[in-house]
C-alpha cells in the first residue's frame, strides 16, 4: 500500500494530515521519510497560498466589474439623454435656417455649398456616445457664425453643462477597465505559478484536474473556485 493511499476530502484536510505526520516524525531517525512528507507539505502550502491569492484577486475583479456594470448603465442613460439633446440641437438649427434644410435628403447634402455642407453633415449625424459627441460639437462651434445661427450656438452652450457631466463618468470607467486589466494580469501570474509538475500531480491526485499534462490541463479548474 502506497503511503498516499488514504481517504481525504480536500487538500486543506490533507495539509493538516501531513502536518500531523511531520510532527510525529520530528526527531525520528527516518530522515528520508520525513523529507518526503516535508516536500509534500511544501507543495500543498504553495498551492493553497496561490489559491488564497487567486480568491482574493478574483473578488477584487468581481467588485470592479460590478461597479463597471453600474457605471455602464449610467452611461447608457446618458446616451439616451444625448439623443434627445441632439434632437433639440437639430430643431434649433432648423429655426436658424427657417426650415430650409428640414426635408433635405442626406445624399443631397454633398450638393450644397462648402460653407453649409460641413455644418449639415454635423448636425444631421446624431451622436450619443460622449467622445464623438464632444468632437462633433467642437467642430460645430468652429464652423457656426453666431450672427447666423444664434439659436444653435445658444443650445450648444446650454447643453454643454449637462454633456460634460459625463466627463468624470468616462474617467471612472477607464480607470476601472485599467484596474481590471491589471488584476487579470495578476490572476494569470498566480495561475502560471502553480503550473508545475509537482502541483499538477497533486491536483490530479485529488481529481481537481483530469490531467497533469501542462499543455492540456484546464486552467479554469485549477482552484475550483466560484466567485
Amino acid at each position: 500500500m502506497d503511503k498516499y493511499d488514504y481517504i481525504t476530502t480536500t487538500i486543506e484536510e490533507e495539509k493538516e494530515r501531513v502536518n500531523n505526520i511531520l510532527l510525529y516524525l520530528e526527531g525520528s531517525k527516518d530522515l528520508e521519510e520525513y523529507n518526503k512528507y516535508l516536500e509534500r507539505y511544501n507543495i500543498i502550502c504553495k498551492y493553497l497560498n496561490a489559491k488564497e491569492r487567486y480568491i482574493n484577486i478574483s473578488n477584487i475583479i468581481k467588485e470592479y466589474k460590478d461597479k463597471l456594470d453600474s457605471l455602464n448603465k449610467i452611461r447608457y442613460e446618458y446616451e439616451v439623454d444625448n439623443i434627445l439633446l441632439e434632437d433639440t440641437l437639430l430643431n434649433r438649427f432648423h429655426e436658424d435656417t427657417n426650415n430650409k434644410y428640414r426635408n433635405i435628403l442626406y445624399e443631397n447634402i454633398k450638393k450644397e455649398k462648402d460653407d453649409i455642407r460641413d455644418i449639415l453633415y454635423l448636425v444631421f449625424n446624431k451622436e450619443s456616445e460622449y467622445t464623438p459627441l464632444i468632437i462633433k460639437r467642437n467642430r460645430l462651434r468652429e464652423r457656426l457664425d453666431e450672427n447666423i445661427y444664434p439659436n444653435t450656438i445658444n443650445t450648444l452652450n446650454e447643453q454643454s453643462i449637462q454633456i460634460e457631466k459625463e466627463d468624470n463618468l468616462q474617467d471612472e470607467i477607464l480607470l476601472l477597465q485599467n484596474n481590471i486589466k491589471i488584476e487579470e494580469d495578476r490572476l494569470n501570474a498566480v495561475i502560471n505559478s502553480i503550473l508545475t509538475d509537482d502541483i499538477l500531480k497533486l491536483l490530479y491526485e485529488f481529481c481537481i484536474i483530469n490531467t497533469y499534462n501542462i499543455n492540456r490541463v484546464d486552467k479554469s479548474k485549477l482552484f475550483i473556485y466560484k466567485g
